[in-house]
């Protein structure tokens, strides 16, 4: 609805509106949740005149009065309990996604959700029964809660007037506060070094206590950064732990700030990084190409989104990283070369992230157990631990290894259910076909999403509660796309521009969709199709 009276306020054209109405109706769809509390038919909703504004308007306006976030999350929680008793297992991982995802965007910052899922399972009572459910739906359920924050700064900006401050509502001040100071003294937060103060943010509305840190983090950097249009030199330091006081919780916490957003996805520790580095800058064409200056644009976009402290900031430079890394098609919006450029990367790579990280997982489960399973497959030397896996999930004729290893996670109920589950998606072609398929059109959802949070941000200031998880896919997407690039650009057979990468991974996806839906039936032969890799060059030393 938000963005439908943005569109309709900016005057912008039909085009931009079919995609968000896609992924509406397509979310909507065969959607438990939503059939158990809207009042008639969806179709009778959403019979609209997509070329008429006011009449999709009129009718989404009523469909949300139906649906509207806090109803949603209610019934969410109502389905998990029913799911629950009645052991339905999918249904369960999918109103559990769809919960957090409402719960987000709600305002609830998602590593509280896990804080509270590993306080309340793991290190609470044991849970004996299915009542007990409902005591954690209430640890999350999207309350608003007043909150003061503390934390350690240095900074110069405290010759600032009081009255500056109390506009922000901030306080800078030599001692600790009444309310923080027995727990300050217990923790020893209250010591301070050289230069520090502590800074108090008050008056924080948030569902959450990370959320609250999170907001007060925003308000001295606002206030910073108003500060330095007249005095540019000096920045400031925050203590990388906040004294949180909420407003119907007895006591103080120690919460830590906020991570870099830029920083949630998968790493390489500094030694292999290391090594990979040097490998690229031995083998890697692009720098020396005509695409020279674009290469280190790339890099420059990509460096300052990781180093921004600021959210938004992130988002407008990964964003820029990914604009810039598409081929411009002057047929198409931008958008829409954004989507094409990126979606055939994010679909090559797709299929072997996924047992990339189950194979990882597996490893650190049981390292003895997960060699001993793969070394009972009949498969030639030389594959390794990832393509092996693929074999033991994807063929029939090896289910029955994987049926002795399941029963051996015990307690690892989460990675007992993910086996399954790729198990299941991938049990013929045809379902990792469709499998494959669907990821793409969330892909090409997520990407339209960022870029329109990305155009709420510039245009009207305005920041959607969800913008960290965007952060997130978007530098993943934008690793994905670079990192694939830099491998075709490598070795004797490289490519030396950006626009053969592209038009390679294009054209490569296109071929590589058409051989997975010609297969009938997964074999040994045809297993590695579904581990996209570029075909090796030989080594031309080897007949010299």
């Amino acid at each position: 609805m938000k963005q439908i009276e943005i569109l309709q306020d900016a005057g912008l054209n039909q085009y931009t509106l079919n995609p968000i109405l896609d992924e509406m109706e397509a979310r909507l769809r065969g959607n438990p949740v939503v059939s158990s509390l809207i009042n008639m038919p969806l179709d009778k909703y959403i019979c609209y005149d997509r070329e008429n504004y006011d009449d999709v308007f009129s009718r989404l306006s009523v469909l949300k009065r139906d649906i509207n976030p806090n109803i949603y999350s209610v019934r969410c929680m109502e389905l998990i309990f029913d799911s629950i008793k009645s052991g339905k297992r999918k249904d369960i991982v999918f109103l559990s996604r769809e919960l957090v995802t409402t719960l987000v965007n709600l305002g609830v910052d998602s590593s509280h959700i896990y804080n509270m899922c590993a306080e309340y399972f793991y290190l609470g009572e044991a849970i004996t029964e299915i009542s007990q459910i409902k005591g954690f739906f209430r640890l999350i359920f999207p309350h608003h809660h007043k909150f003061k924050i503390l934390f350690k700064i240095k900074s110069v900006a405290e010759i600032l007037g009081k009255d500056e401050f109390e506009s922000f509502n901030i306080s800078i001040d030599d001692s600790v506060p009444e309310v923080f100071k027995l727990y300050s003294d217990i923790t020893r937060f209250g010591k301070l070094e050289d230069g520090q103060k502590f800074v108090i943010v008050d008056k924080i509305n948030a569902m959450d206590a990370v959320t609250a840190v999170s907001k007060a983090e925003d308000s001295i950097s606002r206030l910073h950064d108003l500060f330095r249009i007249f005095h540019h030199k000096e920045s400031y330091e925050l203590s990388k732990e906040a004294l949180v006081e909420q407003c119907c919780v007895d006591g103080i916490r120690k919460v830590s700030r906020t991570r870099n957003r830029m920083q949630f996805v998968n790493d390489h520790r500094p030694s292999k990084a290391g090594k990979k580095f040097e490998e690229m800058l031995r083998v890697l064409k692009l720098p020396h190409g005509p695409d020279r200056a674009k290469f280190f644009r790339l890099v420059d976009f990509h460096g300052m989104s990781v180093s921004a402290g600021i959210l938004e900031n992130q988002l407008l430079n990964i964003w820029i990283s990914l604009e810039t890394i598409s081929p411009s098609n002057r047929r198409k919006t931008k958008i829409e070369s954004v989507v094409d450029g990126i979606s055939p990367f994010i679909g090559l790579n797709y299929f072997h992230r996924i047992f990339e990280r189950l194979t990882f997982d597996l490893f650190r489960w049981n390292r003895w157990q997960t060699r001993a399973t793969l070394s009972k497959l009949d498969l030639p030397k030389g594959l390794g631990p990832v393509e092996r896996v693929a074999h033991l999930v994807v063929l029939e004729k090896n289910h029955h290894l994987l049926e002795e290893i399941l029963p051996k996670m015990g307690n690892f109920e989460l990675l007992r259910f993910r086996v399954n589950e790729i198990y299941n998606n991938f049990s013929d072609p045809k379902k990792a076909s469709n499998y494959l398929d669907r990821h793409q059109k969330r892909v090409s959802w997520q990407i339209r999403r960022i870029y329109r949070t990305r155009n709420s941000i510039v245009h009207s200031g305005n920041t959607p509660e969800y913008t960290a998880m965007l952060v997130e896919n978007a530098h993943d997407y934008f690793d994905q796309v670079f990192l694939t690039v830099c491998k075709l650009g490598s070795d004797d057979n490289a490519f030396l521009t950006l626009e053969e990468c592209f038009n390679f991974a294009h054209w490569q996806f296109e071929n590589y969709r058409k051989d997975l839906a010609s297969i009938e039936e997964f074999t040994d032969e045809n297993v590695p199709l579904l581990l996209w890799k570029r075909k090796a060059p030989p080594d031309r030393y080897s007949m010299i």
